[in-house]
């Protein structure tokens, strides 16, 4: 399920017809290259091979499957199944609005939305359809679904309405992160991430199972949070819930880094997190009107323009696609925006901390202790109206803010020690909050903000301009840094 910029299995669209030429493409690429898989690891690793067999393969068995493979598809039977299961999902599809910003009270998309792709998951040289919608008689609740063609009709072969064949949790509340790409020889791959005292990211394997139905093969997990007493932070990985090691888990990531192939899809909260293991955010998902037109057409020429390039060419014609054009109002925070943030004055064994994506949405907490109880607070929520004030300042209003655990709940431990479920101190009661980029003239700040900063610079001078990134609780008179104290 997606949440307001949350999904589960996601789809990136590569243009159909681009996503099927791209599938042939590739193995006239793969004459000079041999994929060894090796079963036990369930890692793909590419190797270079240069011995003369090589050119004995290429001869005897490329160009009779390439053509073999051409003659088995009718391209017109695939499009027409895929287009009328698309076709009835079209209001579903309308009402899936968060995969990136979108305004919480009127419940209107900021951004297009692409929930569609196209891409060959299942090696068969026909690309399967992965869509994004939301529940039927749901809105706030979405699902993903992957169709697949069985020559004669379209067939479901992943949902994660289905309990037996479901990915993760996509629920527009739970605020997943997430992206969808697929490897070298063409396997589907999943990231997911959610927090709340913590954070954790899976990497999921899809594979056919002997039904043909699309099933989690591998999962890696890591698990970063606190401990306890929140006397440290604990960091856990495993393989498919079986313990490893932490190196483990980075030598896979890695591995998905070598072998990347196409990025197919990512919502607003996974955008980060694919450009900084992928490199690239150039993915290939389709609008619904993009989708339709593709599969209106019975043509993979060369000259076809993919999803990806339509992208470019409005971005160019559209000004609003830009949020950072001059003159307009812009709509998300800085790109190059850090992500953690924290609130403390030095004085006390307290701290508040706030984790937030340019798209607005955050996770936040707080904790506060001595020697016979402690005071914590976790959840999560969303900033709207981001708007550029200048070049250094931005201001944006709170939208959403959901705590993870009842407020005012106390645990006692077996040594008495207790522990309240408080407020989130920094952010709670606030209303109106500025983001000040390095740069801003400190001597304009609020009298509250200026207060901050002289906790923020204790040992050292306070700069005519800001050497770092900071969030103002206007209505409350709490300041952030993304750095420590100096």
């Amino acid at each position: 399920m997606i949440a307001a910029a949350s999904v589960a299995l996601v789809g990136g669209a590569v243009g159909a017809g681009f996503a099927y030429k791209h599938s042939q493409d590739k193995k006239k690429d793969q004459n000079a290259t041999t994929e060894v898989t090796s079963e036990a690891s369930d890692d793909t690793v590419t190797t270079e091979v240069t011995t003369k067999a090589e050119v004995t393969t290429e001869v005897t068995t490329e160009e009779p499957t390439e053509v073999t493979t051409e003659a088995a598809i009718d391209e017109s039977l695939y499009k027409a199944a895929y287009k009328e299961v698309l076709e009835s999902y079209k209001t579903q599809i309308d009402n899936y609005f968060w995969q990136y910003e979108y305004d919480y009270s009127t419940k209107t998309a900021k951004e297009e939305q692409t929930p569609i792709v196209f891409a060959d998951v299942t090696g068969d040289g026909v690309p399967e359809m992965i869509l994004v919608r939301s529940e039927q008689n749901e809105a706030s609740i979405a699902q993903m679904d992957i169709y697949s063609f069985d020559g004669t009709n379209a067939k479901r072969i992943f949902g994660t309405d289905m309990e037996e064949y479901s990915g993760w949790d996509i629920n527009a509340a739970s605020g997943t992160s997430y992206y969808l790409f697929t490897t070298k020889k063409g396997t589907l791959y999943a990231y997911s991430g959610i927090g709340d005292e913590g954070y954790t990211d899976q990497y999921i394997k899809f594979a056919l199972d002997d039904s043909g139905m699309l099933q989690k093969a591998t999962t890696w997990a890591r698990k970063e949070g606190p401990n306890e007493d929140y006397s440290a932070t604990v960091v856990s990985c495993t393989k498919n819930g079986s313990e490893i090691s932490e190196d483990k888990y980075d030598t896979q990531v890695k591995k998905l880094q070598k072998n990347f192939d196409t990025l197919l899809m990512y919502n607003g909260q996974g955008k980060d997190k694919a450009k900084e293991v992928l490199g690239t955010l150039d993915d290939t998902a389709m609008t619904y009107d993009e989708a339709m037109e593709y599969l209106g057409k019975i043509t993979q020429k060369k000259t076809d323009k993919t999803a990806s390039d339509k992208k470019q060419e409005k971005s160019a014609d559209k000004k609003e696609v830009s949020a950072g054009n001059a003159g307009e109002v812009a709509m998300t925070l800085p790109e190059d925006l850090p992500e953690s943030f924290t609130m403390s004055s030095g004085v006390g064994a307290w701290a508040s901390g706030i984790n937030i994506k340019p798209d607005g949405t955050f996770t936040a907490s707080f904790h506060d202790s001595n020697y016979e109880s402690s005071s914590v607070s976790s959840g999560s929520g969303t900033f709207k109206n981001i708007e550029q004030v200048d070049k250094y300042t931005y201001t944006m209003e709170l939208d959403t803010l959901k705590y993870d655990d009842e407020i005012g709940k106390v645990v006692a431990n077996d040594n008495g020690y207790k522990t309240t479920f408080t407020e989130l101190y920094g952010i709670a009661g606030g209303t109106t909050f500025t983001v000040y980029l390095p740069g801003a003239p400190t001597a304009d700040m609020p009298e509250g903000m200026q207060r901050w900063l002289g906790f923020h610079y204790y040992s050292v001078p306070i700069p005519e301009a800001l050497d770092c990134y900071a969030i103002y609780n206007v209505d409350t008179e709490y300041g952030y840094f993304n750095t420590g104290l100096q």
